[in-house]
């Protein structure tokens, strides 16, 4: 379960990343 949520903090860190190189 912890893993599973690090790795979807991970994730979320990711698309944000994504975005701002969007924006």
């Amino acid at each position: 379960m912890k893993t599973q949520d690090q790795d979807m903090e991970k994730t979320h860190e990711l698309l944000i990343s994504f975005f701002r190189v969007l924006k």
